[in-house]
């Protein structure tokens, strides 16, 4: 309209973004260096394919969250897990909470795939993280200790619990057949009048009312030592509650099918205190729920 030239104030390629760096095919995943692995243990996992992207940035990988058996989350690991990140190969320390399932990589450009195949993960260990508000800390696995002076822990019943035969006869059926397994150094001592979960030395065994959906919870309490530079971490106290509400079944057999199998329940928990995490795998004892007739 006004008959000037143009001119130029900036040249732009229209084939690369406006940073200027040029777009990332879709990442691709395909392979990885093995199909079954450990969580939580240190463990290293290749992860191979393209367009990942030449740097990490904001990119990442997300594991099925063990935690929630039924897949609806990918778990991210924190910065630590990372070990190295290249375009067509990614190298990740896989964390506790990750589950059996497919794979999801999001490179730095916010493109996601997921994998074809599913990682199966058979067992997880429960690591913490310190300081907790440091998103690149270590992971830490964790010990277990000398806590009752014979060379474990000492759990303590309260009357709720103990005045009741058939789940206390459940529960030293699981727990001798953990023993007799692993070799955890677990015996029963005098009841307690605790009945609630708290760092207080005692390591409690009692029914309460959660007022919601968890059959039993194993609660961990956890001290940590330097050892030189490094820190050193151990379980100080556990603490087991049921929930009195649920019907349950006490037997060796079989659960009614509107009943919970209170052994399968407390050898759950109890793998919980030997510091086990969950798996998405609903055969093993370690998955994360447990169905009414389920054994």
């Amino acid at each position: 309209i006004t008959g000037e030239s143009y001119s130029i104030l900036k040249s732009f390629n229209p084939d690369k973004g406006p940073n200027g760096i040029t777009p990332l095919a879709p990442p691709v995943i395909s392979s990885f260096s093995v199909s079954t692995i450990t969580a939580g243990t240190d463990t290293v996992l290749t992860i191979n394919g393209s367009g990942f992207g030449f740097a990490r940035g904001n990119g990442s990988v997300g594991f099925k969250d063990a935690n929630y058996g039924d897949g609806r989350y990918y778990y991210p690991p924190t910065s630590w897990s990372y070990v190295s990140w290249s375009n067509s190969q990614l190298k990740i320390r896989v964390p506790s909470r990750a589950g059996t399932g497919k794979i999801e990589v999001t490179n730095l450009g916010g493109q996601t795939t997921e994998s074809s195949s599913e990682l199966t993960i058979d067992w997880s260990h429960i690591n913490v993280t310190y300081p907790l508000t440091v998103s690149d800390t270590p992971f830490f696995k964790l010990q277990h200790i000398d806590d009752n002076g014979a060379g474990g822990y000492t759990w303590q019943m309260n009357p709720n619990f103990a005045n009741k035969q058939a789940p206390v006869l459940s529960f030293l059926r699981s727990l001798e057949e953990w023993r007799c397994e692993t070799q955890m150094n677990w015996e029963v001592g005098a009841n307690t009048t605790i009945d609630e979960e708290a760092s207080d030395n005692v390591n409690a065994v009692f029914f309460t009312n959660f007022g919601d959906n968890k059959l039993g919870v194993c609660y961990s309490w956890y001290g940590g030592c330097f050892e030189g530079n490094f820190m050193e971490w151990y379980v100080k106290e556990l603490d087991i509650a049921f929930d009195s509400t649920y019907a349950w079944y006490y037997g060796t057999g079989n659960p009614g099918p509107f009943q919970y199998d209170f052994q399968s329940v407390t050898t759950h928990e109890l793998g919980h205190g030997h510091q086990l995490g969950h798996v998405r795998d609903d055969s093993k004892v370690m998955h994360y729920s447990l169905s009414n007739g389920q054994r």
